[in-house]
Protein backbone atom coordinates (compact mmCIF):
# COMPACT_ATOMS: atom_id res chain seq x y z
CA UNK A 1 0.00 0.00 0.00
CA UNK A 2 2.67 2.45 0.70
CA UNK A 3 4.80 2.40 -2.27
CA UNK A 4 1.17 2.53 -4.42
CA UNK A 5 0.72 5.97 -1.90
CA UNK A 6 4.66 6.84 -3.20
CA UNK A 7 4.15 6.28 -7.10
CA UNK A 8 0.47 8.18 -6.57
CA UNK A 9 2.48 10.73 -5.48
CA UNK A 10 5.52 11.06 -8.15
CA UNK A 11 2.94 10.58 -10.61
CA UNK A 12 0.96 13.55 -9.51
CA UNK A 13 4.26 15.53 -9.67
CA UNK A 14 5.16 14.55 -13.26
CA UNK A 15 1.78 15.83 -14.06
CA UNK A 16 2.13 18.56 -12.61
CA UNK A 17 4.92 19.60 -13.90
CA UNK A 18 4.61 18.41 -17.32
CA UNK A 19 1.50 20.68 -16.88
CA UNK A 20 2.48 23.99 -15.67
CA UNK A 21 4.38 26.55 -16.96
CA UNK A 22 6.12 28.32 -14.08
CA UNK A 23 6.70 32.23 -14.01
CA UNK A 24 8.02 34.48 -11.22
CA UNK A 25 6.09 37.92 -10.85
CA UNK A 26 6.04 40.50 -8.66
CA UNK A 27 3.01 40.96 -6.77
CA UNK A 28 1.42 43.29 -4.39
CA UNK A 29 0.33 42.94 -1.26
CA UNK A 30 -2.17 46.40 -1.47
CA UNK A 31 -4.05 44.47 -4.63
CA UNK A 32 -7.23 43.09 -4.28
CA UNK A 33 -7.19 41.18 -7.58
CA UNK A 34 -4.70 39.09 -9.38
CA UNK A 35 -4.26 39.63 -13.02
CA UNK A 36 -3.63 37.11 -15.65
CA UNK A 37 -4.24 37.52 -19.34
CA UNK A 38 -7.39 36.20 -20.12
CA UNK A 39 -9.11 36.67 -16.15
CA UNK A 40 -8.47 39.01 -13.69
CA UNK A 41 -9.52 36.73 -10.14
CA UNK A 42 -11.08 39.25 -6.97
CA UNK A 43 -9.32 37.56 -3.52
CA UNK A 44 -11.96 36.98 -1.27
CA UNK A 45 -9.64 35.80 1.56
CA UNK A 46 -5.73 35.65 2.65
CA UNK A 47 -4.01 33.33 5.51
CA UNK A 48 -1.95 30.45 6.25
CA UNK A 49 -2.82 27.06 5.29
CA UNK A 50 -0.53 25.35 8.00
CA UNK A 51 3.50 25.41 8.62
CA UNK A 52 4.00 24.67 4.47
CA UNK A 53 1.91 27.23 2.67
CA UNK A 54 0.12 30.38 2.55
CA UNK A 55 -3.38 30.28 0.49
CA UNK A 56 -5.28 32.74 -1.28
CA UNK A 57 -9.03 31.99 -2.04
CA UNK A 58 -10.49 33.65 -4.99
CA UNK A 59 -13.37 33.71 -7.96
CA UNK A 60 -13.57 34.56 -11.42
CA UNK A 61 -15.88 37.20 -11.04
CA UNK A 62 -17.35 35.97 -15.07
CA UNK A 63 -18.06 32.63 -13.69
CA UNK A 64 -18.56 33.00 -9.52
CA UNK A 65 -16.22 29.66 -9.80
CA UNK A 66 -13.51 29.73 -6.78
CA UNK A 67 -10.25 28.66 -6.80
CA UNK A 68 -7.19 28.80 -4.30
CA UNK A 69 -3.70 29.46 -4.44
CA UNK A 70 -1.14 28.06 -2.37
CA UNK A 71 2.20 29.44 -1.81
CA UNK A 72 4.36 26.82 -0.38
CA UNK A 73 8.08 27.22 0.94
CA UNK A 74 9.57 26.26 -2.87
CA UNK A 75 6.79 26.15 -5.20
CA UNK A 76 2.75 27.56 -5.58
CA UNK A 77 -0.01 25.76 -7.00
CA UNK A 78 -4.04 26.17 -7.93
CA UNK A 79 -6.82 25.00 -7.81
CA UNK A 80 -11.00 25.08 -8.43
CA UNK A 81 -12.82 24.98 -5.32
CA UNK A 82 -15.34 22.24 -4.76
CA UNK A 83 -19.08 21.60 -3.43
CA UNK A 84 -19.59 17.98 -1.17
CA UNK A 85 -21.21 17.21 -4.03
CA UNK A 86 -18.75 17.18 -6.32
CA UNK A 87 -20.04 20.79 -8.22
CA UNK A 88 -17.57 23.58 -8.62
CA UNK A 89 -17.93 25.99 -5.68
CA UNK A 90 -19.58 29.19 -6.38
CA UNK A 91 -19.12 32.30 -4.56
CA UNK A 92 -21.74 33.79 -2.44
CA UNK A 93 -21.56 37.75 -1.58
CA UNK A 94 -22.91 37.28 1.35
CA UNK A 95 -20.60 33.87 2.75
CA UNK A 96 -17.62 34.71 4.90
CA UNK A 97 -14.92 32.68 3.73
CA UNK A 98 -11.74 31.26 5.47
CA UNK A 99 -9.08 29.39 4.68
CA UNK A 100 -8.45 25.96 4.54
CA UNK A 101 -8.28 24.05 8.28
CA UNK A 102 -5.35 21.41 8.33
CA UNK A 103 -5.74 18.04 9.12
CA UNK A 104 -2.10 16.84 8.88
CA UNK A 105 1.34 17.91 7.53
CA UNK A 106 4.53 16.36 7.48
CA UNK A 107 7.40 15.01 5.13
CA UNK A 108 5.74 12.98 2.18
CA UNK A 109 9.97 11.61 1.07
CA UNK A 110 13.20 13.54 0.93
CA UNK A 111 11.97 16.08 -1.64
CA UNK A 112 8.29 17.24 -0.47
CA UNK A 113 6.18 18.20 2.56
CA UNK A 114 3.00 17.08 2.78
CA UNK A 115 -0.48 19.12 3.98
CA UNK A 116 -3.99 17.66 4.70
CA UNK A 117 -7.03 20.09 4.61
CA UNK A 118 -10.49 20.73 4.05
CA UNK A 119 -12.34 23.55 3.66
CA UNK A 120 -14.88 24.13 6.14
CA UNK A 121 -17.29 25.47 4.40
CA UNK A 122 -17.82 21.85 2.28
CA UNK A 123 -15.61 19.33 4.28
CA UNK A 124 -13.96 18.68 1.35
CA UNK A 125 -10.71 17.42 1.99
CA UNK A 126 -7.51 18.40 0.03
CA UNK A 127 -3.70 17.97 0.08
CA UNK A 128 -0.84 19.89 -0.72
CA UNK A 129 2.45 18.93 -2.23
CA UNK A 130 5.70 21.49 -1.67
CA UNK A 131 8.57 19.81 -3.63
CA UNK A 132 11.63 21.63 -4.01
CA UNK A 133 10.73 22.63 -7.59
CA UNK A 134 6.87 22.20 -8.00
CA UNK A 135 3.97 22.19 -6.02
CA UNK A 136 0.44 20.29 -6.52
CA UNK A 137 -2.39 20.56 -4.84
CA UNK A 138 -5.44 17.73 -5.52
CA UNK A 139 -9.11 16.98 -3.96
CA UNK A 140 -8.72 13.67 -2.34
CA UNK A 141 -11.25 11.29 -3.43
CA UNK A 142 -13.06 8.09 -1.83
CA UNK A 143 -13.12 4.60 -4.00
CA UNK A 144 -16.13 4.69 -5.29
CA UNK A 145 -15.07 8.66 -7.04
CA UNK A 146 -16.82 10.89 -4.55
CA UNK A 147 -15.17 13.68 -2.83
CA UNK A 148 -13.63 13.19 0.74
CA UNK A 149 -15.00 15.00 3.14
CA UNK A 150 -13.56 15.68 6.24
CA UNK A 151 -15.26 13.81 9.56
CA UNK A 152 -13.83 14.34 12.71
CA UNK A 153 -14.75 11.19 13.86
CA UNK A 154 -11.44 9.56 11.54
Amino acid sequence: MEKRNVLAIIIALALCVSLCACTAEETSNTASDTQSKTVTFTVVQEGSAGQYADQTIMYDPDTMVMYTYLDGRYAGTMSVLYNADGTLKLYSPNTKYVTFTVVQEGSAGQYADQTIMYDPDTMVMYTYLDGRYAGTMSVLYNADGTLKLYSPEH
